[in-house]
Order: C-alpha cells, then structure tokens, then sequence
C-alpha cells in the first residue's frame, strides 16, 4: 500500500536493530536541538554543535554497524559513513534553517522528551555493552541539558 502511494518502504525484521539504529539518528539530533530550546534555525546557524551532532551520529552507526547492527538504512550510511562529515553539516543547516527543521524534527522533539530520555540511555548502554565506544556521542548528551535536566548516563536498561 506505502509503495502504491509513492512511498518507498522496506520490512524491517529485526527490530531492536532497527530501534537502535533509530536511536542513533535521532538522539544525537533531539540533544543539539535541546541546546537550543529546540530551536531549529538556532541549530543551523551553530556549525559546532552541527559538527558534534554529526560526528555523534556517525559514531553511533559505526559502533552499531560493529557490534553486528545491520539496520541503519543507506541514505544515512551514506550521508554519515560515506561522504565527508563538512557535506552532512551543510545538508543538516540547510534543512534545519527550512521549514523542514520544525516540521521533521523540532516539532517532534518537543513532543517527545520522555521518550527521548529513554532513548539515549538505551543507545549508550548498547554501544558500551557492545564494546563499542561514541566519544563524540558522550560529550554532546553529557554537555547538553536533556528533555528534564542532564542526559542520562549509561547503565542498565530497566
């Protein structure tokens, strides 16, 4: 039906894969954009934060892929494991400083703090307990205030 209407869709059958890689992508975005109230255009218009955010995600996938993580999907490998990271940080302004920033992210973001919270304990504890490590991951969740104050430290999912 998704392919009838235009939408390109594919089954995922490994879904605590495909939650984690989820995770990957849009944690590190949630937390630059809590640096900034949330703000989209205020996101795009710091290119450090966007270069953190960059390289947190692109860590994220890198330790996932590691760890067996079969699940984050080709345009994402390819925009954060295949061209340089100064073409990701471009792209992120531009749809950041868009209507498209609010829409598909911001917006979302504010709705979903809770969530969110969850989400980055889950992602770390995955790549630590994986082995794996996303420095650059650490330091934007640690030095960003998260949905209700720090973002919360890795350790075991409940």
């Amino acid at each position: 039906m998704m392919e009838e209407a235009g939408f390109p869709a594919a089954i995922a059958t490994d879904m605590p894969g495909w939650l984690l890689a989820h995770a990957a992508f849009i944690v590190p975005m949630a937390y630059a954009l809590y640096k900034f109230g949330t703000d989209a255009p205020r996101l795009a218009a710091d290119r450090e934060t966007l270069r953190l955010m960059v390289h947190a995600t692109a860590q994220a996938f890198r330790a996932l892929q590691a760890s067996g993580n079969t699940q984050v999907p080709a345009n994402l490998r390819a925009l954060y494991l295949r061209l340089p990271a100064a073409f990701a940080v471009a792209y992120w302004r531009r749809v950041l400083a868009s209507p498209r920033g609010e829409l598909w992210f911001a917006g979302p973001t504010r709705g979903s703090s809770e969530e969110m919270g969850a989400l980055a304990q889950y992602l770390q504890t995955a790549i630590h307990g994986s082995g794996g490590d996303a420095p650059e991951l650490t330091r934007l969740l640690s030095g960003t205030p998260g949905p209700s104050g720090p973002a919360p430290s890795p350790g075991p999912m409940a």
